[in-house]
């Protein structure tokens, strides 16, 4: 007897993949190397055509996987790698809404996209030109892109993107902008030396991502942050870690690295069965240091984030460094913290906001209160850069490093390297 299935089957939805291609590269015996994304596949339910993988150019790339996205009605998830790619997606779509709208009611790429020809031809042959989906976006857009997902895309479930550590600010900003109401899953925990951990299905903070370790893909090992400094520290294995406590990750891999320190700080937050659940802080290295104070940037970005939160400011991005980086730069001989800081406007902290961070760290770490009572540091100093300024210095950054491609790249929380110091100097806000 042949049972029918049919009513209880549910059509296949796609998902739009955003993917910023990066480019192959070789060392001097012919193999190939570079990011771990170099090894992602066009996942075979995704909107985009299969050229449209090919693309190199990466706001070209962007804008494409954009179009073929926002012409897809009935999307439930949406993939877009890192949270710098994800506000750079709807930071697109922003700007650009009018030329998509009409590259959907044609069924071709604008030619202003910078495509080379045989994959634009490709593109073009794939694309259905759909005026009743075009009349419909312009309606969307011309409300405002607040909230603008779930206006774009009823049935969206959740977005999917690496969101937490280094990636805060963007995600905070694709959350409150684009996506209130829209879950986002930062599914792994991973880099170019391997994958660390996958998302844990019953976190302990619902508000934060928290991972399970993937304990059949390399060998992990902790030092506890007590002992991050030391030359040769005690390392801990996995039945050893204690909750709510902090370590570096320790890995060593089938590739070949040995014991390798990742410089990755988690915090345990609990177990799934017998295997540590866990958050992802931030670096070990992100350490700002003037009289042995040792204040980690979590706590000075924490202390930036409730100052803003408390004036209706958005951070965009932020960097920091001691001041010693920079006084040859400015020709000042006092002892202090220098956040540089970028808003999504260009409306400037007063001096009572920035007095609030200073506050904020004083209270929290008893080193920097002690050092900022004998004056042996003064009060942080912010740096205000102009809308747009950690883009161009990504660019910088990537111009002089070419073996980083956009999908590895992190803007570094602690800089002190001369000349982007400089560059960012030159950037500020009078």
């Amino acid at each position: 007897m042949i049972v029918s299935l049919e009513k209880d089957l549910i059509p296949l939805k796609k998902w739009p993949q955003i993917f910023i291609k990066p480019g192959v590269k070789f060392n001097k015996r012919g193999i190939q190397r570079g990011s771990s994304s170099t090894l992602f596949k066009r996942m075979p339910h995704t909107q985009s055509p299969s050229a449209a993988f090919y693309i190199t150019n990466e706001l070209s790339s962007i804008y494409v996987h954009a179009v073929f996205a926002i012409q897809l009605s009935d999307a439930n998830l949406l993939f877009l790698q890192i949270a710098p790619i994800a506000l750079l997606f709807f930071k697109m779509i922003e700007k650009n809404w009018e030329i998509m709208c009409n590259d959907i009611e044609s069924g071709t790429i604008s030619r202003d996209v910078i495509i080379d020809d045989d994959v634009r031809q490709q593109i073009n042959e794939e694309f259905e030109p759909d005026p009743g989906r075009a009349a419909e976006l312009r309606s969307i857009f011309r409300r405002g892109m607040k909230n603008i997902v779930r206006r774009i895309w009823p049935e969206m479930a959740q977005l999917v993107f690496l969101a937490s550590a280094t990636y805060s600010a963007q995600t905070k900003i694709v959350k409150e902008e684009y996506a209130r109401d829209v879950a986002i899953s930062s599914n792994i925990h991973m880099a170019t030396e391997g994958v660390y951990g996958i998302k844990a299905i019953h976190p302990i903070y619902p508000d934060d991502f928290e991972y399970v370790f993937l304990v059949n893909y390399q060998f992990f090992e902790f030092i506890h942050i007590v002992d991050i400094d030391e030359e040769n520290p005690k390392t801990l294995l996995l039945h050893e870690l204690k909750v709510n406590e902090k370590y570096e990750l320790v890995i060593t891999t089938r590739e070949g690295l040995y014991r390798y320190r990742t410089q990755d700080i988690i915090k345990v937050t609990g177990y799934q069965d017998s295997t540590p659940q866990y958050q992802l802080l931030g670096r070990s290295g992100d350490v700002l240091n003037l009289r042995s104070e040792k204040v980690h940037v979590d706590m000075v970005i924490k202390a930036l984030y409730y100052s803003a939160n408390w004036s209706d400011l958005q951070i965009a991005n932020y960097t920091c460094t001691e001041n010693i980086h920079v006084e040859n730069i400015l020709g000042i001989g006092d002892l202090y913290y220098v956040i540089f800081v970028e808003f999504t406007t260009d409306i400037k902290m007063n001096d009572e906001q920035i007095l609030q961070i200073d506050e904020v760290l004083s209270n929290h770490v008893e080193n920097y209160k002690d050092n900022r009572k004998n004056g042996a540091i003064q009060a942080v100093k912010i740096e205000q850069v102009k809308i747009g300024t950690f883009d161009k210095l990504r660019n910088m950054q990537l111009e002089n490093n070419p073996d980083c491609c956009f999908g590895q790249y992190k803007t570094p929380r602690i800089l002190r390297r001369r000349d982007y110091l400089k560059f960012l100097l030159d950037l500020r806000i009078a």
